[in-house]
Formats: C-alpha cells, structure tokens, sequence
C-alpha cells in the first residue's frame, strides 16, 4: 500500500514599505532633504510532495518474510525572490534601492516526482543491500 500527497506550488507576495532619506538642491539653491518611499516585494513559492510506501520482500524458497517496512520520503521546495517599487516622485539616487532579483520558480510536477520516486527507490535498494549475505 502507498499514497501520495502533491501540494500544488503556492505563490505568497511579502510587501515590506521601506524609505531613505538624500539630500539635494533645487533649483534656487537651497538645500532639500527627500524622504524616497519604496516597497519591497518579497515573493515567495512553495510545492511539495509526500510519499509513503509499505513494502515487503519475501522469499521465493521459504516463503518467509526477508524485509518488510514501511517508507516516508518528503519532498518540499522553497524558492523567493525580491522586487522594488518606487512610490516617491521625486528620487536623485536611485542606486540606494537594490536592483530586482530575477524570479525563481519551484521544479516541476514531474520533476518532483522523479525524485521522490528516486530517492524511495534508493532506499528501498539500500534495505536490500544490506540484507545478510551467504558465504
């Protein structure tokens, strides 16, 4: 008996409003100090999946039980990122907001299953491996 459990991937959107203050001059000269508010976007996107198989390995000689078990492997991603949006009108330098980090996207549906698939059939193979030997 097995089962699967798929969580779909999940997109969360984090907005954070931040500012900085700079300084400069207008044009009659005077000095201005600029209060530049921004929001920080942080995106974030979750999937998992979890895997769940009993198994047994029985002689073909004796009929007698060599292995039986009862396996789990859990498979979660994590991938975030972050963008900016200027909300000031007026900005002088622009260099104090970092610069947008490119998106990052959870594997695939089927890459995701390949390798819980995988690593479920790796240590299924282990268990066996390790069974005693005859000499």
């Amino acid at each position: 008996m097995s089962s699967i459990n798929y969580n779909k991937p999940v997109v969360n959107v984090k907005t954070i409003p931040k500012e900085y203050s700079e300084k400069y001059t207008n044009k009659e000269g005077n000095e201005i100090l600029n209060v530049v508010k921004y929001y920080e976007n942080e995106t974030t996107e979750t999937a998992g999946l979890t895997f769940v198989v009993e198994y047994k390995l029985v002689s073909n000689l004796t009929g007698e039980v060599l292995v039986s078990d009862r396996k789990s492997i859990e498979k979660n991603y994590n991938e975030s990122w972050k963008t900016y949006y200027i909300s000031s009108f007026r900005i002088d330098k622009k260099k104090q907001i970092p610069n947008d980090e490119a998106e990052k996207h959870v594997p695939a549906k089927e890459e995701i299953y390949q390798a819980a698939f995988q690593e479920m059939f790796d240590t299924i193979n282990k268990d066996i491996n390790d069974l005693p030997k005859l000499k």
